[in-house]
């Protein structure tokens, strides 16, 4: 077998049975499973570094860490692949109901809260280093979107209100695509594939933002009538759900030049709601149990 081949296969399975074991040592020791993770790779990576175990001859353990070398993790791999599924389960196991009920609180904390968040960090930052304020503006966007995985795990464990979790994750869910649409139009600011301006930076984002809802929106109406077709195989269910994660995803950034969150976070909630529906008692499950840690 060629290896480099072989190496990504013992890399690979190797870490995904490392991860795996990871869940009930984490429910074990009451640590949320991400956290944990995180520690765990942080460890791997300081092993290899400072004993230098990828470079000795301890047969598969050495191979093991020299492995992680021919992984190449590229931006386009983590915005094709990772993301849009990690973008759908979250939205998918929100309660929508209660989304849509305090969806005003939620777009003004995502949206317009992260504008502000954005205008004053990038402001500090651009009046004591001398970059180009479209610059600065690009750093806030990125120091401006959320991650409310501790900040859930925290507030399940203090028995905080349902109420206050679904607000910290629909905001997360449009911050998290208001940064990514406002990033990318101010990178092109940047590196001047558009328009230094900003009113016409504001109408392009109102246009990819809208854009992305109404693909997401459409993809998941006709998913869900094609799934309601299938007979209640499960399999297939579940299999066309994520399948339209990664379509609404590529057909919004790649074809249509719209927020491929935005469609992927509205194709997920329509499918929460009116979807429903169409999957089965056991293919909801089975979907459920999936996106599950």
């Amino acid at each position: 077998m060629h290896e480099g081949v072989w190496l990504t296969v013992l890399g690979l399975f190797g870490l995904m049975t490392i991860s795996v074991l990871v869940l009930p040592l984490s429910r074990k020791i009451k640590m949320p499973y991400t956290v944990l993770l995180a520690l765990l790779g942080i460890i791997i990576g300081l092993a290899d570094n400072w004993l230098g175990i990828s470079q000795s001859d301890t047969g598969i353990v050495s191979e093991f860490f020299s492995s992680f070398d021919s992984f190449e993790l590229t931006s386009g791999i983590i915005f094709f692949i990772f993301l849009p599924v990690l973008i759908f389960e979250a939205s998918l196991a929100i309660d929508v109901r209660k989304l849509l009920s305090d969806i005003r609180p939620i777009l003004f904390l995502a949206v317009i809260g992260l504008f502000i968040s954005t205008f004053l960090i990038g402001g500090a930052v651009y009046t004591v280093s001398g970059m180009g304020f479209v610059v600065c503006l690009l750093l806030g966007a990125i120091l401006s979107a959320t991650d409310p995985v501790a900040v859930v795990a925290i507030f399940k464990d203090l028995g905080a209100p349902k109420r206050l979790a679904i607000l910290v994750e629909g905001e997360s869910l449009f911050n998290d695509a208001t940064a990514i649409v406002l990033f990318t139009i101010l990178a092109a600011m940047v590196a001047g594939t558009a328009q230094a301006d900003l009113g016409t930076g504001a109408l392009q984002f109102i246009k990819v933002f809208l854009g992305g809802i109404v693909v997401g929106f459409l993809m998941a109406r006709v998913f869900s009538w094609v799934i309601g077709k299938v007979g209640g195989i499960a399999l297939v269910e579940v299999s066309l759900t994520i399948a339209l994660a990664f379509l609404a995803f590529l057909i919004a950034e790649h074809y249509l030049h719209v927020s491929g969150v935005m469609a992927v976070v509205t194709s997920a909630l329509v499918i929460g709601s009116h979807g429903r529906t169409s999957v089965s008692g056991h293919g909801w499950e089975l979907l459920e149990e999936t996106g599950k840690p």
